[in-house]
């Protein structure tokens, strides 16, 4: 066996100790002169080199801070693009503050439910709607008051001229004596398919319940450049 391969065989535990006493002995009173002199010593310590398990943990930490990093540039990324089409919502409809407001009012009157897609009321109800109409009580016909209820609220429909948008097509008593108001919406007098407003009418005339169906007015919308046949609009639609 060489030199090396005994050396290499030895256990370290077995000659550390009598080499550091040994140390000791020789040099141990120069080395505490040293530690009390005021003269800056410099250390004999050598730095650890890193093991290939500390340069993975490493590896792994940095992996994770770029993820983090991206991720984080993403999350950035997206939010500005949602503020983006915010802004851009906001640019093409903007919020049109007297409507808040008295749409705020009107809830806290009357008993609604919203449509979600054009956000008109679709089913109203309350005592409000009995103390509206006693007020024209005997001057005004069901149909009137109806109409006069929506004009008055119509920063809430969303309609800009009640009298002109809603055509009555039928008025009917029922068995109970109550009167009910059917109206068709139109534009520019042309009826809007599908879109209706029903008023009802307690035997006394107070009115205690409108449901409807119907589109906000059209804004900057002409029809009068528009000519088709019926069979032509027909044909388009389908």
């Amino acid at each position: 066996m060489s030199k090396y391969q005994m050396i290499k065989h030895i256990q370290p535990s077995k000659w550390i100790l009598p080499v550091f006493l040994m140390f000791h002995g020789l040099f141990g009173e120069n080395v505490n002169r040293t530690a009390l002199s005021s003269k800056p010593v410099k250390s004999s310590r050598t730095v650890q080199k890193p093991t290939i398990s500390d340069l993975q943990v490493l590896g792994e930490r940095l992996k994770e801070v770029i993820e983090g990093t991206s991720q984080n540039q993403q999350f950035q990324k997206g939010s500005n693009s949602s503020l983006s089409q915010s802004l851009t919502g906001l640019r093409d409809s903007p919020i049109n503050l007297t409507r808040q407001i008295k749409k705020t009012e009107f809830k806290s009157k009357f008993n609604v439910s919203w449509n979600k897609i054009n956000d008109t009321p679709v089913f109203i109800t309350g005592p409000e709607l009995s103390e509206f109409s006693s007020q024209f009580s005997g001057a005004y016909s069901a149909e009137e008051i109806a109409k006069e209820f929506i004009s008055t609220h119509k920063e809430v429909f969303q309609l800009g001229d009640s009298y002109a948008e809603l055509e009555t097509v039928k008025e009917f008593d029922d068995r109970y004596g109550k009167t009910h108001v059917k109206f068709q919406q139109v534009y520019q007098g042309i009826p809007v398919w599908g879109k209706t407003v029903v008023s009802h009418f307690e035997p006394e005339g107070d009115l205690y319940l409108i449901n409807a169906r119907f589109s906000p007015s059209p804004k900057d919308l002409d029809l009068s450049q528009i000519n088709y046949l019926k069979e032509q609009a027909i044909q388009i639609a389908l």
